[in-house]
């Protein structure tokens, strides 16, 4: 597997070409009819290493290069995530649930 923790550890074309191997993996192996590659998340500058988030555009754009070419294999891009960090929890890494700010005092919480 390969993923946002390998950023800084493994070249960034790599961790690209492994999670679409991995993708073909599915395909051809395993038989799967569709896979869909999630985006991989920028961090808060503050929570991360020098240069992560660079990193984590770099691979955006080889992921969507090499989906392009691949059948049946796609890269999702989350559209609104790099407007603000508010989705990411106080760790400034993971997701909040709910967001940050999202919930107004009184208002039961999300499902």
């Amino acid at each position: 597997m390969a993923g946002g923790n390998d950023i800084g550890f493994i070249p960034n074309k790599q961790i690209a070409t492994n999670i679409a191997s991995f993708a073909e993996y599915l395909i051809y192996g395993l038989g799967t009819r569709v896979v869909i590659i999630g985006q991989l998340l920028q961090r808060d500058p503050s929570a991360s290493p020098p240069g992560y988030n660079d990193s984590v555009t770099e691979i955006y754009g080889l992921l969507t290069q090499k989906t392009q070419t691949l059948s049946n294999i796609f890269y999702w891009r989350h559209r609104g995530f790099w407007m603000d960090m508010s989705h990411l929890g106080r760790d400034g890494l993971h997701l909040a649930n709910p967001p940050l700010g999202s919930l107004k005092p009184g208002d039961p919480p999300h499902q």
